[in-house]
């Protein structure tokens, strides 16, 4: 990881030690979280290490991992969008409607209604970037209240017929079977001695994963968004467009979550209009546990990656007892606490054998002058 102005390492990445506890503490601490838990609940009950169990949980990460990704995007470069579960929840219900159009009896291509997600949601993002960067408003304020708006016109979506208003919530069936086949083919694999399906939303998720990696430490745009959230008045001095920058996380984050909204329904295959409504706490949590900052610079795919598997297996082990409703919340705040701590100690370690490595080597200074002079 580079400086995203001066291309030098950051500070706490200068020494080899520090450099290595700092990864370990971004990535290290979700994986820990996320076999502890595992762990301990495969011991609690044995319904968790079964097969079926184990697709779910495959399952809701990658919905959850892919509205994480589309948060961290922001989150980056210096802003948070809280809308993103409102866009993924309006995206699914117009895609549900997109895809039950048909031309001589033939419903829409599945590909196609993917696309339109995807369209849909870079439009939400849009308004989100307008709101933030052209119009300056507070984007905590901002996505707060167009996530709220957002999830109102996917009520209007699900119980608009025929012209008129039910006065119904309803949640939409889908019928187009090349849609709904791009959401319920598996891949069948054996784990632990369990055949595991998993859905192709997970796969989506890994390359998503895998793109916003590269995208994050080998492009100049990584660069520029990294940079935007670090410093902005710097990067602008450095002739980063930051206004741009911003907005494109945003559209791009907006995208990403119409995506996983046409994939949660293709698998369900019902549009609810509230089914990510209770992601909000999910996603941010995902996210401080892939980075712990929601100064942005220092998050990373990979732990945003683990973070969303450490809370889907924490929640999914919860529910085993019927606990969700009464310890979900609790369990999500001591989640971070915990992976905060972690990281601390991480990093002081590490700066206690680099001082020590360097008071051996007598190139401690002090006062100015180095400490052997």
């Amino acid at each position: 990881m580079k400086d995203a102005l001066t291309g030098a390492p950051p500070r706490y990445a200068r020494k080899p030690l520090a450099r290595a506890a700092a990864r370990a503490g971004v990535n290290g601490v979700p994986v820990l979280i996320a076999v502890l838990a595992a762990v301990a609940f495969s011991v609690l009950t044995k319904s968790f290490l079964s097969g079926r169990n184990f697709s779910i949980i495959f399952r809701e990460a990658s919905f959850l991992g892919l509205l994480a990704l589309a948060m961290q995007d922001v989150i980056v470069a210096g802003e948070i969008d809280l809308s993103t579960p409102a866009i993924a929840c309006v995206s699914g219900v117009l895609c549900a409607r997109f895809s039950a159009v048909s031309f001589a009896g033939y419903f829409m291509p599945g590909v196609l209604v993917l696309l339109f997600a995807l369209a849909v949601g870079a439009v939400f993002g849009l308004v989100n970037a307008l709101l933030t960067v052209r119009f300056g408003i507070r984007s905590y304020i901002a996505t707060f209240a167009s996530g709220l708006a957002f999830m109102g016109l996917a009520r209007v979506f699900a119980t608009h017929d025929n012209g008129k208003l039910s006065g119904m919530i309803l949640s939409m069936p889908v019928k187009n079977p090349s849609f709904l086949a791009l959401g319920r083919t598996p891949l069948r694999i054996v784990l632990f001695g369990e055949t595991v399906q998993l859905m192709p939303v997970f796969f989506v998720w890994i390359v998503f994963t895998a793109i916003t990696v590269v995208l994050r430490g080998r492009t100049k745009f990584g660069a520029h968004v990294a940079a935007t959230g670090l410093n902005f008045r710097a990067a602008n001095t450095a002739g980063v467009r930051t206004g741009i920058m911003k907005s494109l996380t945003f559209i791009i984050g907006g995208a990403v979550c119409g995506l996983a909204g046409a994939f949660y329904v293709s698998y369900a295959t019902t549009a609810s209009p509230d089914f990510a409504a209770s992601y909000e706490l999910q996603v941010i949590t995902a996210c401080l546990l892939g980075g712990l900052t929601l100064r942005g610079y220092r998050i990373g795919a990979v732990g945003v990656f683990f973070g969303s598997l450490a809370v889907v297996i924490v929640m999914n082990g919860l529910n085993k007892f019927n606990l969700v409703s009464y310890w979900g919340s609790a369990a999500l705040g001591i989640m971070i606490v915990d992976a905060a701590l972690a990281l601390l100690i991480f990093r002081s370690v590490a700066k206690r054998i680099n001082r020590r490595k360097a008071f051996r080597a007598g190139t401690v200074k002090t006062g100015g002058a180095d400490i052997n002079g």
